[in-house]
């Protein structure tokens, strides 16, 4: 949203979740963004205007009770836009009532009232051809797979007293949970998909009250396209998945709720040997959060920032495993951000002969340097950069340092075991005693508080003598 359309939009508030789905949706149309050295690619702008039939701001139908169970839900089929004019979007006659958007004004009665909802997602065949629609999975674009756009808004007395607003999967599993008094409730993205049914229910906070509980709930689907962050994804098993044809990629998601989690898996095509991947992260104004990537799951080898960070966080030179994946994860670690969206880019990039390739913290996954000089950056905080050296017994090296760091230099063996450290402030020179005996020695650098970083200029190791 810009800023006055924000601005017009009622605050969200604190919500608790205790376990949040969330996926891309809501207000979209198209844009095109550079991609460096590549070609454009289309992605969804979450402030430009909302398509017609798209708008959440749809006409309410009114409650049908009994409503209180899962055999009594009304069944709403919903199909995501956009549409072909006149396309069928089902086999049977009830689907064919399938809409992009929907919303009920209903009423919760005293006590114990539950209000139920089944939403089924239509197939895909009347999907528009531009759409970029096709066989696939949650995950990709196209398929079928919906994203959905959830608001709950109780009238005075839900305000007051609470609402509670609960997705579940037909067999029972608990997909989604919020709760807020005061304010309403919104889940920007609900997945859904094909011939699946996601079943929403609306109760009072507290059973005490008497007064009945007017609310309005409505739904917007639509069909997420490549780069879309696509849930649930907070754990790498389940990460979103970003196939690149060229050096440069962009994705948008969600920061959500405070600890929600997403991951990326990102390949790339091939890529020169001395290719590294720069991965920026642009965040919405209120947001904080925290970014990493990781090589090897398995070894969780990882890199990136220790602490939540504002704006734009950046990590460089990080290593493509060959023919791998690089997994990315965004974490919010600030307050809830709903309405806006975050864009990570990653630029496959040359890398000049001696540099670092991140993640480096861990000997055991350190390829040996040859040569004679080495550079490295200390970012974000609390990096620490390894380099393997052999066959330099009795070699001493020079360490020139950057702004704004205080380094702690030290050699170890293969073991861990420290054989010799120095400090070296700022952007001074200074000369290590001779190297110890041994076939294939370490060299570690850090910041000696650990709160120390520059991404800008590097420090460098010189070797001679």
């Amino acid at each position: 949203m810009n800023g006055g359309q924000n601005a017009k939009r009622p605050a969200l508030g604190r919500c608790l979740v205790a376990m949040a789905v969330l996926l891309l949706g809501g207000c979209r149309s198209r844009g095109l963004l550079p991609r460096g050295e590549g070609e454009a690619v289309v992605v969804m702008e979450p402030d430009a205007a909302v398509a017609p039939g798209a708008t959440v701001e749809v006409p309410a139908t009114t409650e049908h009770e009994p409503n209180n169970t899962t055999a009594q839900a009304e069944r709403v089929y919903l199909a995501p836009w956009p549409l072909l004019p006149g396309a069928p979007v089902g086999d049977n006659a009830a689907a064919a009532s399938a809409t992009p958007s929907w919303a009920v004004q209903g009423e919760l009665a005293a006590g114990k009232d539950v209000d139920t909802y089944r939403l089924t997602l239509v197939p895909a065949d009347g999907f528009a051809a531009d759409a970029g629609v096709a066989d696939a999975g949650p995950g990709e674009p196209g398929g079928g797979f919906a994203s959905l756009r959830i608001e709950l808004t109780p009238g005075p007395t839900g305000l007051a007293n609470g609402v509670v607003l609960e997705g579940r999967a037909p067999g029972g599993a608990r997909v989604v949970q919020l709760s807020t008094k005061g304010e309403g409730v919104m889940v920007p993205n609900a997945g859904l998909v094909p011939g699946t049914d996601l079943l929403l229910s609306v109760t009072r906070a507290t059973r005490k009250g008497t007064d009945p509980v007017p609310y309005r709930l409505s739904v917007v689907a639509s069909a997420p396209q490549s780069g879309e962050e696509v849930e649930p994804n907070g754990d790498p098993g389940k990460a979103t998945p970003i196939a690149s044809t060229t050096a440069t990629l962009e994705a948008v998601g969600y920061l959500g709720w405070r600890q929600d989690t997403d991951w990326f898996a990102v390949t790339f095509p091939a890529l020169p040997p001395d290719t590294a991947v720069s991965v920026d992260l642009q965040l919405p104004g209120e947001g904080v959060a925290s970014l990493a990537v990781a090589t090897d799951l398995a070894a969780a080898v990882t890199h990136g920032y220790a602490r939540g960070a504002t704006d734009r966080l950046q990590l460089r030179g990080v290593g493509v495993p060959v023919g791998g994946t690089l997994y990315v994860k965004v974490q919010n670690v600030g307050p809830a951000v709903l309405l806006q969206r975050y864009r990570l880019t990653l630029s496959a990039v040359p890398l000049a002969p001696g540099y670092e390739v991140e993640p480096n913290d861990q000997q055991a996954t350190v390829a040996t340097a040859t040569e004679s000089k080495l550079w490295g950056f200390l970012h974000p905080a609390g990096d620490v950069d390894s380099f393997k050296v052999c066959q330099r017994a009795g070699m001493t090296f020079s360490v020139e340092g950057a702004p704004r760091l205080d380094l702690l230099v030290s050699v170890t063996d293969a073991a861990g075991a420290p054989l010799l450290s120095f400090p070296v402030s700022g952007s001074k020179a200074v000369q290590s005693p001779p190297m110890p005996a041994g076939d294939c020695l370490f060299i570690q650098v850090r910041d000696k508080s650990g709160k120390g970083a520059n991404s800008l200029e590097p420090y460098s190791i010189t070797f001679g003598g």
